[in-house]
């Protein structure tokens, strides 16, 4: 007798429908989706890997250039402000000299610098170090990187308004300290002070500029994350 039609005989494709309904842990790619999923993964993460790497280098070097000229800066400052000169005598800074906008400056470079010098330390040490740091504080890491890019643009417009001609930048580049300049020649150059000044304007411009180079780690990271919950979603392991 010929079977009956409807024999419980089931495809292969049926049988998985089946064992994914009861199994949601069981992979719904096949292997070339798979393999094109860890491939995005392992992308997304060395291009991350990368641009933080470039990014820190940048932002350390920039910020250990600023820390060193606005510490010249206020070495000088520290070094001449009780001295007298002339008739009468008289210093050769603001009366009542305005230090924020140098030492604003000088902390938030100098706090750069040693984020920067830790983070590449471990690069240097070893990837898997590296690796083991960025699985354990990649949210830190990433606040902290959103924060550099707010604390970076704001202090570059805070450096600038401060320059009200009572800090050192401001006073060295006034009308002032030109007519001055003669009384206390070999000791303050408010010229090279003036002109330091500017360039710690360019390079705290050059920071905060790149600090927006975060914006795309960011977005490179959210696309991670898609990828991780996809492969999550289908079974798949995937490193950090």
């Amino acid at each position: 007798m010929a079977p009956k039609i409807g024999t419980p005989h089931l495809s292969m494709a049926s049988e998985d429908t089946i064992d994914r309904d009861k199994n949601p842990s069981t992979p719904f790619l096949n292997p070339d989706e798979s393999y094109a999923l860890q491939q995005a993964d392992e992308k997304l993460k060395k291009k991350i890997r990368y641009l933080r790497f470039i990014a820190r280098l940048a932002a350390t070097a920039l910020a250990i250039a600023t820390v060193i000229q606005e510490s010249r800066t206020l070495a000088k400052y520290l070094s001449t402000k009780n001295i007298q000169r002339g008739d009468p005598p008289r210093g050769p800074w603001a009366k009542q000299t305005s230090l924020w906008p140098s030492i604003m400056l000088t902390s938030v470079s100098a706090i750069t610098v040693l984020t920067g010098l830790l983070i590449m330390s471990a690069y240097a040490r070893s990837i898997r170090h590296a690796n083991a740091i960025s699985l354990v504080q990649t949210w830190f890491v990433s606040l902290v990187e959103g924060a550099h890019v707010i604390t970076w643009i704001v202090v570059a417009i805070l450096y600038r308004v401060g320059k009200s001609g009572d800090d050192l930048w401001g006073w060295a580049c006034s009308p002032v300290a030109e007519r001055i300049q003669p009384g206390f020649e070999g000791l303050v150059n408010f010229g090279s002070v003036c002109s330091r000044g500017s360039s710690q304007w360019r390079l705290t411009l050059a920071s905060a500029c790149l600090q927006l180079l975060t914006g795309i780690i960011f977005y490179l990271m959210w696309q991670r994350r898609k990828v991780k919950k996809t492969m999550k979603k289908n079974g798949m392991f995937s490193e950090a």
